[in-house]
């Protein structure tokens, strides 16, 4: 179990735990009206809005393991969201198509770094891009030439980042399969 405590403002957020069909009416209860959540889809480079109206969510979208969204906590008042149910026991690398933003999180409630969600090290160019709470504009973390720039980023409990590789992982000789699986992006 783990609690957001949310300013108002957007927030970058993370469901670690498994909880019916993972539905924002199953995990985000006691939200609101006018709470909107933002999905990001890769493919299409856009957000699905859900927002609660009427205490109904318009777009009931999922929001599994390892999956991110962004919420918007209108003020004035801070909004605690707790995050609780079945961990994830055995967690599988994200399927993440190259040269899209993907937004994504650990798939278990401990902090975490870029390897710990996407399966493997950073490629050469990899980018992570992260939402400082209640922030307006997101931090870019680079990796080139074998470290991150400005620095390595630590990834909270509850919180998504975007994350976008421009190379496959290649795995050294001798190391065995490939931790995550990728496919090109063709269009």
């Amino acid at each position: 179990t783990y609690t957001l405590t949310l300013a108002p403002g957007q927030h970058a957020i993370a469901n670690h735990f498994n909880k019916g069909g993972n539905r924002l009416s199953e995990l985000l209860t006691g939200v609101p009206e006018g709470t909107a959540v933002y999905k990001w889809d890769p493919r299409s480079g856009m957000y699905t809005v859900a927002t609660l109206e009427f205490g109904s969510w318009r777009e009931n979208v999922t929001l599994g393991p390892g999956e991110g969204a962004v919420i918007h906590v209108r003020g004035p008042n801070e909004l605690a969201l707790t995050f609780a149910r079945e961990p994830v026991t055995d967690p599988q690398p994200p399927t993440l198509e190259l040269d899209r933003f993907h937004l994504v999180s650990s798939q278990t409630a401990e902090e975490s770094r870029f390897e710990d969600i996407v399966g493997h090290p950073p490629t050469e160019g990899a980018q992570l891009n992260r939402l400082p709470p209640a922030g307006t504009q997101w931090d870019v973390f680079t990796f080139s030439d074998g470290s991150w720039a400005p620095s390595e980023p630590t990834i909270r409990i509850g919180e998504s980042v975007f994350v976008r590789l421009l190379q496959e992982y290649v795995p050294p000789s001798g190391c065995g399969r490939l931790l995550a699986t990728h496919r090109r992006n063709d269009g």
